[in-house]
């Protein structure tokens, strides 16, 4: 699996001295923040996609960095 671009962001964070913020969509237009989190692990899982073909997806755990 290669990280890149945002993937790569998500990962790297930390290591880059950089805050990560949360956004939920609420509806279209509209999102919550949700706060600062940090990444706790990632894994891969096969998913459908838009189209119903399987593929790989990245999944991050994330944990507010206020309980941390």
């Amino acid at each position: 699996m290669t990280f890149t671009r945002g993937n790569r962001a998500i990962r790297d964070h930390a290591a880059d001295g950089k805050s990560l913020h949360l956004f939920e969509y609420v509806e279209t237009g509209k999102v919550r923040y949700m706060g600062e989190m940090v990444l706790v692990a990632t894994h891969t899982r096969d998913m459908p996609d838009v189209d119903g073909q399987t593929r790989t997806a990245i999944i991050f755990e994330l944990m507010p960095l206020a309980t941390r």
